[in-house]
């Protein structure tokens, strides 16, 4: 069992750093091939190159950037569904840039303590990720930006700072430390907070709430989709549900 267990684990691993002759990683569908293509790019941040997966639809048009930010268990755990959501968005006519940013601090996955204490180089590196993307697309003065959990917090931070973010899309999300901290730029560029009511591990009274009065408030534009029954980690059906929510909304705010 312990062996069978390590085997998935490492599979897992060399799926999510891009090693795709792994016999464990699945093949991209050839129709998926010809909506987009897959490169690898790195940027710097603070003297450490970082790596961004990019998916560049196949399809002429202008496809507006959209980064794709993962969680606490990083491109180790959060890697399958993190290349998900961007294929998702590729297919919907998005440039995405898939950013690898434990890279900066060499983090495969961060246990609570690392979070506190690492939080604020990973939102700086977010932060030049944004600047990056700016510099290779000049004709997009906007950036979208797709965050789960860990990436979330990351994406409202970037966004309360950052005027370049055209719209954020926040899953298991909310406020770093529940408020606030420092000055907030106005307006906010809008919002969608996708949610579990029952997620234990980012208590919507406590991270989300704070966000959604704060948002009020301040008359900055949000949506908010609350699932009941699911947590931190949703469902099949409820994935599904939010996939088609996400294109919608950034359709609507970052315009193809």
């Amino acid at each position: 069992m312990k062996r069978s267990r390590r085997r998935i684990l490492w599979r897992l691993f060399f799926c999510a750093i891009g090693l795709g002759g792994w016999n464990g990683c699945a093949a991209v569908p050839d129709a998926q091939k010809r909506a987009f293509t897959v490169t690898r790019e790195h940027f710097e941040s603070s003297g450490v190159k970082i790596l961004a997966d990019v998916y560049k639809p196949s399809s002429p048009g202008r496809h507006p950037p959209i980064l794709v930010l993962h969680g606490a268990g990083g491109m180790l755990f959060d890697g399958p569904e993190m290349s998900r959501v961007a294929r998702g968005l590729a297919r919907a006519g998005f440039g995405v840039y898939q950013v690898h940013y434990f890279d900066r601090t060499h983090t495969w996955f961060a246990r609570q303590a690392v979070l506190l204490k690492l939080f604020p180089t990973w939102r700086e590196t977010v932060h030049d990720a944004v600047d990056w993307v700016l510099m290779e697309r000049p004709d997009a003065p906007k950036v979208g930006i797709f965050g789960y959990s860990l990436g979330a917090f990351a994406a409202i931070e970037e966004a309360r700072r950052n005027p370049a973010i055209g719209a954020v899309v926040a899953q298991a999300g909310g406020f770093w430390h529940a408020q606030p901290e420092g000055p907030t730029r106005q307006p906010l560029p809008p919002i969608l907070l996708l949610h579990g009511l029952d997620d234990q591990r980012v208590p919507v009274s406590k991270y989300a709430e704070p966000l959604i009065a704060f948002l009020r408030a301040h008359h900055d534009p949000f949506e908010t989709r609350l699932f009941r029954g699911e947590g931190h980690n949703f469902s099949a059906p409820a994935l599904k549900n939010v996939r088609a929510q996400r294109v919608e909304f950034f359709a609507r705010h970052v315009p193809l």
